[in-house]
Parts: structure tokens; C-alpha cells; sequence
């Protein structure tokens, strides 16, 4: 699903301008002309992305009034804020980033550069979407020690054991594994448990850290924690910047990196500062991939499924002992990662065929053969099912997380519709959601309704 753009200005031509351009690039699009507009256009949808203009007329705030309020309200200051402007200055730029606009770009501006600061902006706010995400869970392996301590294999004992031994340190960390084995999650425990864990926590990824962004990252990372994902993705230049800042006494955050590769690879190929190296590992933390741990896969597939039946509303749904069996032999390339996906994606189709298990059959998207599973049991409807389960295949690894869980709740939000014929409020007390929410919900991912079922249908 597309992100949602805001834009305010009070020439029409702009805002019209603005709006055909994010149109195009497949962006959702809301305009307003002054403030009192805007504020009644962010209570009512999901905004991802503010563009605002400095002045406005007939407005009872100008672009500076908005941008203030904006971060002073604690459920808006997260919504990244453009400036724009067609008479600006230095200092202008420098006041509106100072309270807290994320960049200022003078009319007329180039569409170019307007869609990649926006591109980089959206990232940003991701990043942000997932931090909290991570912080606000439940979930045992990202929240508390017991997370690491629960698993058999010993290869997690041991970074429990590292963990445990170090928390109370304030050294630098670089944390290397493959990619979705959970690393950005093992630097958040590593947070909670030092005592920067009630300080604030900036992420960035190694190829957007330049030399000329690194001192407001930094700022930005305060006393708390900088945690730096693909640290190898960083240039020579940035390298030099990111080592001065590492060595330096007036750096108070934590620094800690994360890379997929063997960083030390990368020294000896002369990729990576040798000696930033040094000063960015004082405590190395290696996260082995699932395949070589395959024993904790049962108790990652329980609480994955809980989680995903929480998230999404949905039933409680189990697994058979077939299918942890077989999902416990898979060897998961894309590790941690891929098992969520692969699991989001069974307990979608499990809910649709309306059981309450997931079987073997409702893995068949992981490779398996029709002929290899045992089907004499299934009737014609769910053999059906099972075959449109191979067809999801080809796409499954291409799926990032949140799409596939955004494409769950049109199956499922739709279902329920369908069942209570259109009727939202008889809809939000079956799966427990306030009427208001609902409707936002609804909107976000774009379903359309009415009590006439005939009317109802998902936008494409």
C-alpha cells in the first residue's frame, strides 16, 4: 500500500502541481489550504509525509505555527515535515530544521530532487515505524533477557551469556549475521538491559550516513543509542567522518553497528577502515543463522504465530506437529525474516479456508510437491486452496513483511464484511475494534463498503 502525502500551501497551482507529481509516483495524495484544514485532514487519515509551505494566507497559522504544533503534539510529532518555500533564506532553512522539519526546499523546485528527499524522508519514517514497533512489543525476544535464555540451541546461550555479562557497559557494539537473522532486535535488547534504555535510540542505515548528515545524526542519537544498520554500506569519506566522531570525547551516544557481512572480510580487502574497525567492536556479537540452530525453530514458530494473531486480529490458530516438523527441517536462507513471512502467509490462508491448524498442505509454498503431501483426505474445495497455495510462491520472498500483513487484513477485514453484509457496527464488535478505528483502518487499505454488497469492492 502507498504511503499518504499531506500537502499544504495556498496556492492551488502548487498544491494541484504537487498532487499530480506524488500521483504519479503512485503516492496517495491530500491537499489543504490553511491550517484549519490540514489538522482536520491529519485526525481523519493516516498521514505518512507533510509537505508545507512557510507562508500561508488566510490561514490561521503560517507553515512555522504548524510545523511547532505538529511537534509538540506526542501522536503527530512522529509525521515527518518538507518545508517548501518560494522566499527563503539560510536562516529560515536553519529555524525550520531546528524545530524539527526534516529538510526545506526552496520554489521552484526540481522534481528530481524533490522526489528523492522524499524517498529518503520515507525511509527514515519506516525506520522510526519499526523502532517503535520493536519497543512497544511484548514479543520476549526483543523486550527482556528471557528472550535469548528461552532458546536450547547453544549458540544463543552464549549470547545470552555475552549479554548478560555486558550490560551494564557502554561500549560499542558491532553485531554481524546474515540478513534476517534479527540483529536490529538483538540491539534493542541490548538496549533495554544498559542503562541508556529510557534514552532515546536513532537508526540509520550506512548508506544514507554521509559526511555531511553524520553531526546531525548524531544530534540526533543524543546521550542515548545510534545503532547503524549496514555499516558496510558506508563510503571512505563517511569512514573517516564516523571514526573522528567514534574517537572523539565529545560524542556522548552509544554507538552500535550492524552488518551482514564479516566486517573483518572487508578489512583485509581494505573496504573498511581497519581502524574504524577496532573502535567500533569492542564488544562483537555474531547472531548464527536459523539453519544452524534449528532447535529454537518450534518455540519462534509459537510465538510468531501468537503474534501474528494478535497484530491482525485474527483467531487463535495452532500448528501440527507435521508441519512444525517439517517447517523445523527447512533450512530458511532468509532466516528469521523469511519464517515470519512464511508464517504470516500460512495463518492467512489457514483463516480464509477457515480452519483452526496449520497442516504440511498449507506450507506447499516452501517447495514441497503437490504429489509429496498426503491429500486423500481433502475435499475438492481445499485441494483447490492448497493448489492457489503453490501459486504464491514466485512472489513470497519478493513480499516484504508489511505488505504481506496488509494484504491479511483486506482478506480478512473484507471477510468479515462480507459475512456481516456491510454492517460496521455489528463488524467492530465481532472482532473487538472501536467503530472510529475501524473505519480508519478501512480506509487505509483502501476497502470500500456499504450495507449493499454489490457497491463493496477493494481498489487495486
Amino acid at each position: 500500500m502507498s504511503h499518504t502525502v499531506l500537502i499544504i500551501d495556498d496556492e492551488a497551482d502548487i498544491r494541484n502541481l504537487l498532487g499530480d507529481i506524488f500521483t504519479d509516483e503512485n503516492y496517495n495524495v491530500l491537499k489543504a489550504a490553511h491550517s484549519e484544514q490540514a489538522f482536520s485532514l491529519i485526525a481523519d487519515n493516516v498521514v505518512d509525509l507533510i509537505v508545507l509551505d512557510i507562508w500561508l494566507e488566510n490561514s490561521d497559522m503560517d507553515g512555522m505555527e504548524i510545523l511547532k504544533n505538529l511537534k509538540r503534539d506526542q501522536n503527530l510529532k512522529h509525521i515527518p515535515v518538507l518545508m517548501i518555500s518560494g522566499h527563503g533564506n539560510v536562516e529560515m532553512a536553519v529555524n525550520a530544521m531546528k524545530d524539527g522539519a526534516y529538510d526545506f526546499i526552496e520554489k521552484p523546485f526540481q522534481i528530481d530532487h524533490m522526489m528523492m528527499t522524499v524517498e529518503r524522508v520515507l525511509e527514515q519514517k519506516n525506520l522510526y515505524d519499526e523502532n517503535a514497533r520493536l519497543k512497544n512489543r511484548s514479543d520476549r525476544l526483543e523486550t527482556t533477557h528471557d528472550g535469548l535464555s528461552q532458546f536450547r540451541s547453544e549458540s544463543m546461550h552464549d549470547l545470552s551469556t555475552m549479554i548478560e555479562d555486558n550490560k551494564k557497559s557502554d561500549a560499542r557494539v558491532l553485531i554481524t549475521g546474515e540478513g534476517g537473522t534479527g540483529k536490529l532486535r538483538l540491539a534493542k535488547l541490548l538496549i533495554e538491559q544498559s542503562s541508556r534504555s529510557k534514552k532515546s535510540v536513532h537508526v540509520i542505515h550506512g548508506h544514507d550516513l554521509t559526511a555531511a548528515n553524520i553531526d546531525d545524526v548524531f544530534t540526533k542519537a543524543e546521550e542515548g543509542t545510534l545503532i547503524i544498520q549496514s555499516i558496510e554500506g558506508c563510503d571512505q569519506e563517511t569512514q573517516s567522518s564516523l571514526l573522528k566522531k567514534a574517537s572523539s570525547q565529545d560524542t556522548l551516544c552509544r554507538i552500535i553497528s550492524l552488518s551482514d557481512e564479516k566486517l573483518d572480510k572487508a578489512v583485509e580487502n581494505q573496504k573498511f577502515s581497519s581502524t574504524l574497525y577496532d573502535r567500533l567492536s569492542v564488544i562483537k556479537l555474531d547472531v548464527p543463522p536459523l539453519r544452524n540452530r534449528k532447535e529454537d525453530i518450534p518455540i519462534l514458530v509459537s510465538d510468531i504465530i501468537k503474534d501474528i494473531c494478535d497484530d491482525l486480529l485474527a483467531p487463535e490458530i495452532n500448528i501440527d506437529m507435521a508441519a512444525l516438523q517439517y517447517v523445523s527441517g527447512y533450512d530458511w536462507p532468509g532466516n528469521i525474516k523469511q519464517l515470519k513471512l512464511a508464517m504470516e502467509w500460512a495463518v492467512m490462508n489457514v483463516f480464509l479456508a477457515d480452519k483452526q491448524s496449520i497442516s504440511r498442505n498449507d506450507l506447499l509454498f516452501l517447495g514441497v510437491n503437490a504429489d509429496e503431501a498426503d491429500l486423500s483426505n481433502q475435499d475438492d474445495d481445499n485441494i483447490h486452496y492448497i493448489s492457489n497455495s503453490e501459486e504464491y510462491s514466485s512472489a513470497l520472498y519478493d513480499t516484504p513483511i508489511k505488505q504481506a500483513r496488509e494484504q491479511f487484513e483486506k482478506n480478512y477485514l473484507t471477510n468479515v464484511l462480507h459475512k456481516f453484509n456491510g454492517n460496521i457496527a455489528k463488524m467492530a464488535d465481532h472482532i473487538e475494534m472501536e467503530r472510529t478505528a475501524l473505519h480508519r483502518k478501512l480506509k487505509s487499505l483502501e476497502i470500500s463498503y456499504s450495507p449493499d454488497l454489490t457497491k463493496m469492492a477493494i481498489k487495486s
